[in-house]
């Protein structure tokens, strides 16, 4: 006797009833037989035969696009210059790659595989949710309204924002969805936050930070959002955060690999790499960079494997379940994490037609994932970059299909991960591919040439008019020698009288800059954070820009990717010194002030305004 599989039975069943539905003329006879009367009318044999065909014709078809993967991440890395890159993919719950390709160390030629450290940035966050989900789910009888508990209900005293309103409102949720208002000040997290002080410390200080939209208008990314997350955990909790990350998430999803920067050695951090411009080489950058993510590590700071990635995959294709006993989180939580929490304004450089031949729109974001479509298929994603590491995941839940892959270098190759989705994405769905070899390597380019120029702002306008104004060659040359000129003797006069600019300046979130003069060199210095150093560049008796040195020196040297200097604009003089520092590099839309001789250890004023910032 054959024994049929009952997916078998049931994909007869379904092939026969589309038939039903679909031939009117044939309705009636087949609607009138029973399931014994059609499974005697069809040959088993012959019906088994075809389906075990069709399976190794699906072997072979995913064996030849795994294949095909291999060629396309091994093009991808020796044109964008990518030393290593981990790879994971899951596929209807079946490992279809987890490996590791080229180096991780190259000064010791150590191979990269699937057990090979990489840190994922951003990629922390969508872990952040989940762990907030099972603490919240946990004590639900405690805090019945889960996602919208109110963070003062769970922080009491420790915290308070800078108005009222958002300190009696503010919900998890809105910490997990970039919608509390607050920028992000990238200038913190490049050169760190003070390591002499806790995360506590930091969550307490949050009342510095100036809003820049009402409270769940608008997304406004916030790195500061996720350090006071980890806040909230360890009051839930009851331990660190990075202890309740490893027992309560990591563990259980057998993520033995997977680690915090703050709690590893620096021999245990894995390496990454900045391509130098001028040369064309690459360069190991220092693992000192990798540790300004902390006190944050919530923001940013786990580092781990393809090896790992693939359990973590796996659990999101499982919607929540370690298996069929296990579920780590339940279903209504879960899928909230899933859902649209506030819609996102289209992209600088949108991938969409008619600019490139298909669209991926980002569309809302979800509580530590950004939601959106590629070539109408639904996605939740999540990418980031540290220390010139970048990653990316994507998860399309409706086709069963989740990817992992993270690159160590070389900082200019950020689009990289996209690229390689796109690829695989397009192959395991049986899409049109429209990346080839030449244009995996070029993309953006030759579509975002096609792009309509961003009109230019006011100050571009006025620069390009003088510009313009000046046709007589002889006059522009003399303008210019005119103008080096007037800039040497200002600056020979400032660095003469620079106890004007040298001393201690402080901010009570930010924490200090110090500003001294090196006589062997000739050069105002300053140090900030836990690794900003460098020399002031001179522009005007209130204007300095910075050329970092130290760990930071590629952002401004020789060969660097990023040729715009970061500014200080020093304001308020008393008795002849400027008693301020107004640091605009740290973000674009508000620019913090550092006060002479201020610490963090002053007393925090009565009035927690914003007017002082």
């Amino acid at each position: 006797m054959l024994l049929f599989h009952r997916p078998c039975l049931t994909s007869l069943f379904l092939a026969l009833s589309f038939f039903s539905h679909h031939s009117p003329s044939h309705a009636s006879a087949i609607g009138m037989l029973d399931p014994n009367e059609i499974l005697g009318s069809v040959d088993l044999r012959e019906l088994s035969r075809a389906l075990a065909r069709r399976r190794e014709d699906e072997a072979r078809e995913l064996e030849a696009i795994v294949d095909n993967a291999d060629d396309f991440v091994r093009n991808l890395m020796e044109c964008r210059r990518i030393p290593g890159l981990s790879l994971s993919v899951v596929r209807a719950d079946k490992v279809l790659i987890q490996k590791g390709y080229g180096v991780s160390d190259i000064r010791r030629e150590v191979s990269q595989n699937d057990e090979s450290s990489t840190c994922i940035g951003s990629g922390t966050k969508p872990f952040v949710a989940l762990l907030l989900g099972i603490l919240l789910e946990e004590q639900s009888h405690r805090f019945p309204h889960k996602w919208d508990t109110r963070v003062k209900d769970v922080m009491r005293r420790d915290f308070h924002f800078a108005d009222d309103l958002r300190t009696e409102e503010t919900t998890i949720r809105d910490l997990l969805a970039h919608r509390v208002g607050f920028l992000d000040y990238e200038g913190t997290w490049l050169v760190g936050l003070e390591g002499t002080h806790s995360r506590e410390d930091y969550c307490r200080r949050l009342w510095k930070l100036k809003p820049a939209a009402d409270l769940r208008t608008t997304y406004t990314y916030s790195n500061f959002m996720y350090l006071l997350s980890a806040c909230v955990a360890e009051k839930l909790g009851g331990f660190t955060f990075e202890h309740l990350m490893r027992k309560r998430v990591l563990e259980p999803l057998n993520m033995h690999g997977s680690f915090f920067i703050s709690e590893a050695e620096d021999a245990v951090l894995p390496k990454s790499y900045l391509l130098n411009q001028t040369t064309g080489l690459l360069h190991e950058l220092d693992t000192m960079l990798l540790r300004t993510v902390s006190p944050a590590d919530s923001a940013g700071g786990l580092c781990t494997t393809a090896k790992d990635m693939t359990h973590w995959l796996q659990l999101q294709l499982r919607d929540g379940q370690i298996n069929d006993d296990v579920e780590l989180l339940g279903h209504r939580l879960w899928s909230e994490m899933h859902e649209s929490q506030m819609f996102l304004k289209p992209a600088a450089m949108p991938i969409s037609k008619p600019y490139f031949p298909v669209t991926d729109e980002h569309t809302s974001q979800g509580l530590g994932w950004t939601l959106g479509t590629y070539r109408g298929y639904k996605y939740v994603r999540h990418g980031g970059t540290v220390s010139g590491f970048g990653s990316l995941m994507t998860v399309f839940k409706d086709v069963d299909l989740a990817i992992f892959s993270s690159i160590n270098g070389p900082m200019t190759g950020g689009t990289a991960n996209d690229v390689l989705h796109y690829h695989l994405v397009d192959a395991l769905l049986s899409l049109d591919p429209w990346l080839d070899e030449v244009a995996s390597c070029t993309f953006p380019s030759p579509w975002s040439l096609t792009l309509p120029s961003p009109r230019s702002s006011a100050s571009q306008r006025f620069a390009d008019r003088k510009r313009l104004n000046s046709n007589d060659p002889h006059q522009a040359l003399q303008a210019k020698r005119i103008l080096e000129r007037e800039r040497h003797l200002g600056k020979m006069t400032a660095i003469n009288d620079n106890q004007k600019y040298t001393g201690n300046y402080g901010h009570l979130l930010f924490g200090n800059m110090t500003v001294f003069y090196d006589d062997s060199l000739s050069q105002l210095k300053i140090r900030f954070g836990q690794i900003g150093m460098g020399h002031l560049q001179f522009h005007s008796e209130f204007i300095w820009s910075i050329v970092f040195e130290g760990p930071l020196y590629f952002l401004t040297g020789n060969g660097s990717p990023k040729k715009k200097l970061p500014l200080l604009s020093f304001m308020s003089k008393r008795n002849g010194k400027f008693c301020q520092i107004q640091a605009l590099g740290y973000e674009k839309k508000a620019h913090p002030v550092f006060h002479r001789d201020l610490q963090w250890t002053d007393p925090e004023p009565d009035e927690q305004t914003t007017g002082d910032f």
